[in-house]
């Protein structure tokens, strides 16, 4: 499921100043005003009707998904509630956006060495990655942490930040806050409605079992990371195969 859309980089296909390429994993639909290409599912409703018929409803679906509109002039990326995929935006000669990071034209000019060389310092020579018991380390992992989650190594390339799309408009591009998750997470810690042990047992089951339907039906393999946590013992219920 990639692509690459781009204002000054060839393509296989052209709406308006917009060149784009994809393979089969990435669905298309227009309407002469736009094109929308997009992967991924919504719950309450499928996505194609959503795209269909009220694409601003993206805002609030629930479900895993990525969206590109692109108008003639203008283009807005869409990703869902936890923004799990990694959608890379590159603004060096015009606006470049693509989920394959490897499809950008970059070159070892492109690298950001002091970036590097920052990190490495911090880390030093010979120093474990999992050594938890040296604060100093698991500072800079920390920091490294934070930089490397919406930033790259390379020059003006970056992914779009939880909580935000992105918009090109007028030429100009920018980020759009979309949710407040800190801010929700606040509010419902604080929220005086609290649920009993039963009433939260049973929205969990309505919620995986909403989630894994639509995902089982949407795809054929279906990986789950395998732990010693709740996480893995939860999900293997709902996808037992």
């Amino acid at each position: 499921m990639r692509f690459i859309v781009s204002d000054h980089l060839p393509g296989e296909n052209r709406f308006g100043k917009w060149h784009y390429t994809h393979d089969n994993g990435i669905k298309s639909w227009s309407d002469q005003e736009k094109v929308v290409l997009w992967f991924g599912y919504t719950i309450e409703k499928p996505i194609e009707e959503i795209i269909e018929k009220d694409i601003q409803q993206l805002k609030e679906a629930n479900g895993k998904f990525c969206v590109l509109i692109l108008y003639k002039e203008n283009m807005q990326v869409c990703l869902d509630y936890f923004a799990q995929t990694k959608v890379y935006y590159h603004t060096c000669d015009g606006l470049t956006v693509t989920n394959h990071l490897a499809s950008l034209p970059l070159s070892k000019s492109d690298i950001m060495t002091s970036s590097i060389d920052h990190f490495m310092q911090g880390l030093g020579e010979n120093v474990p990655m999992y050594a938890c018991k040296d604060p100093m380390n698991m500072e800079w992992i920390y920091e490294w942490n934070n930089f490397s989650h919406d930033n790259t190594v390379f020059e003006s390339v970056s992914s779009i930040p939880r909580d935000c799309w992105l918009e090109h408009i007028n030429g100009e591009t920018s980020l759009l806050k979309i949710h407040d998750t800190i801010q929700t997470n606040f509010d419902a810690f604080g929220g005086s409605n609290k649920l009993s042990d039963s009433e939260i047992e049973n929205k969990i089951h309505q919620c995986m079992e909403e989630h894994s339907t639509v995902i089982k039906k949407n795809y054929n393999n279906i990986c789950s990371s395998i732990s010693e946590g709740i996480d893995s013992t939860l999900q293997d219920q709902y996808f037992n195969a």
